[in-house]
């Protein structure tokens, strides 16, 4: 094997209910958190909050959140509807970011799932084995 080839690709996450963990059938294509454009969030996060570091104070539970959220709006390039009887308020709205980041403030499990699927670098790599991926 190569180490040179180890790269990572977009994943594509089916989005799960979050009582069962059913497949819904709307597919989100994600960026792995060591992509250029995740990685400026993080740099612009930790640029922001240096000053209150070199102070001794962290930054608080909502700029932790809001930098999650910041983390996968970065991170998702789009999504697909797999399922034509699943509807968000009757229809199925195109991708946006205003949509995705209106979904992710009213809808905290949403944070949650794509964090899950974010954090594990395995989703991002080929050969991966993992299920709820989409060629």
């Amino acid at each position: 094997m190569d180490i040179s080839t180890l790269t990572p690709r977009n994943a594509f996450v089916n989005l799960e209910h979050p009582g069962t963990g059913e497949e819904l059938g709307l597919v989100f294509e994600m960026r792995s958190r060591h992509s250029d454009e995740v990685q400026k969030v993080t740099r612009d996060y930790d640029a922001r909050n240096q000053p209150k570091r070199g102070r001794g104070k962290e930054p608080s539970l909502l700029e932790k959140r809001a930098h999650s959220r910041d983390l996968i709006l970065a991170s998702v390039v789009g999504w697909t509807w797999t399922d034509p009887k699943l509807v968000f308020d009757g229809e199925q709205p195109a991708y946006t970011y205003d949509t995705l980041k209106k979904w992710l403030k009213d809808y905290p499990w949403m944070v949650e799932f794509f964090s899950r699927a974010f954090l594990e670098d395995e989703n991002f790599f080929e050969n991966s084995g993992n299920s709820s991926l989409t060629p």
